[in-house]
């Protein structure tokens, strides 16, 4: 980037070498990285390794996770011996920034040259957002987004309100509540109601079963025929006995018949009723009628307290609904709530950035600077770490190292013997002399 422009336009005065190095030493600057880690934030510098797809990934990972681990081993341990400082989140991101940061100058040009070498592309793209000239562009976009997801919100809880007729919560529930209220109390009025009219029901029934179905009106009596019989048969004896006792005398046979005759007549008249009772008319019996009428009645309201209980019961299975319907739409609304106060939050807070990137883009046309970027970020089209072909040239070394190492190990443990001396080394054996063979 060149050091001397306004408004895009090159000075053509040059610039002195002590002006470009001082450039890079403030850039480099501890003051300058920690305001720039405080204002993209601390956990931004916290890179976490990605999970490994393939095996060579994998190989990679747990090696680096190893080394990782070792050095963690390291500095916690100088740190416990104390030779070295216990460093926070904040100084560790700092040192990490100067270390992976590099500022040179182009050969005896201008142009300041700056890399910045991290673990993760996050963070790059995190810085050219905030660098984006265009960013007002993009929280314009990202409130219209907020603004009719919060209208779309906003339909959404006014049809929930009609599909579970919900106007006010509370007043819909305390009313609700008053009526379910109402309807036990009364369906326990006609509980009692229904005990008291079944016990008068009971002592009526048992005062029916003492009273007779109907009662006589009028009743006729007539003279038993047998006694008229009977009396003037004895008036006939008794004339016979006369002209009997005329012609014999009283100790007479004769006269003892007739007497005993009449005695006998009379016993039969004194068993005899004089008179017996005839046709008689009967009638209902008043005191059973009203009773009878007392019982219907009785019935009738028994009836309609239960089928007033039965309506009581329908009526609060449809409040106990309702309540239920209530609280399922109040819950839904709850959190329809809490997701509008989210999106409202989220609209106002990308309105108010809109607005301070507009005031911010309107000042930078009207700033004059010294200092213009002549490239936006980018990434090197090839990787810059690992070194592959320093790793597999190291891998050779490495391999030949291990090849000799093991040919030693396995010459010297196959136990041939080549000299005199390696029977020497033999223990136990002892050697007699030399033979030559031809």
């Amino acid at each position: 980037m060149p050091l001397a422009v306004e408004k895009g336009g090159i000075y053509t005065t040059g610039v002195q070498k002590e002006e470009v190095n001082s450039y890079i030493n403030l850039l480099m600057s501890t003051s300058l990285i920690a305001e720039t880690v405080d204002a993209v934030g601390v956990e931004k510098f916290k890179f976490e390794a990605k999970r490994p797809e393939t095996l060579v990934q994998a190989i990679k990972y747990f090696v680096k996770a190893a080394v990782r681990g070792v050095k963690q081993l390291v500095r916690e341990t100088t740190i416990m011996l104390g030779l070295k400082k216990e460093l926070t989140d904040r100084a560790l991101a700092i040192k990490l920034v100067q270390r992976s940061l590099s500022v040179n100058r182009e050969r005896d040009s201008n142009v300041i040259s700056m890399s910045l070498r991290l673990p993760d592309g996050e963070l790059a793209r995190h810085v050219d957002l905030r660098r984006n000239i265009d960013v007002a562009l993009v929280f314009e976009a990202q409130t219209e987004t907020y603004h009719d997801q919060l209208v779309a919100l906003q339909l959404e809880m006014a049809q929930v309100r009609a599909d579970w007729r919900i106007n006010s919560v509370p007043e819909q529930r305390t009313a609700m509540i008053a009526r379910l209220q109402g309807l036990k109390a009364a369906r326990n009025l006609r509980i009692r109601d229904i005990t008291r009219l079944t016990s008068e029901e009971v002592a009526i029934r048992e005062q029916l079963e003492l009273l007779p179905d109907k009662v006589v009106n009028t009743e006729v009596y007539e003279v038993n025929p047998s006694v008229i019989r009977i009396r003037e048969r004895i008036v006939g004896l008794e004339i016979q006995r006369v002209a009997v006792a005329n012609t014999y005398e009283e100790e007479s046979e004769q006269v003892r018949r007739i007497d005993r005759e009449i005695g006998e007549l009379r016993n039969l008249l004194a068993a005899q009723a004089a008179e017996f009772r005839g046709e008689s008319t009967y009638g209902p019996h008043h005191r059973r009628e009203k009773l009878l009428s007392d019982l219907a009645d009785l019935r009738i309201e028994i009836a309609g307290l239960h089928a007033a209980m039965e309506r009581d019961a329908q009526f609060i299975s449809e409040l106990n609904a309702d309540l239920l319907n209530l609280s399922e739409g109040e819950a839904k609304l709850v959190m329809m709530d809490l997701d509008w106060q989210v999106l409202q939050q989220k609209y106002l807070a990308n309105a108010t950035r809109r607005e301070e990137a507009s005031i911010e883009e309107a000042m930078n046309m009207n700033r004059v600077a010294n200092i213009a970027i002549l490239s936006p970020p980018m990434v090197s089209a090839e990787p810059v770490s690992p070194n592959r072909l320093l790793l597999f040239a190291v891998g050779i070394g490495f391999g030949l190292f291990i090849a000799l190492i093991f040919t030693f190990l396995r010459e010297w443990g196959r136990g041939v013997v080549y000299e005199e001396s390696d029977v020497y080394a033999l223990d136990g054996l002892y050697p007699l002399g030399v033979v030559s063979i031809a």
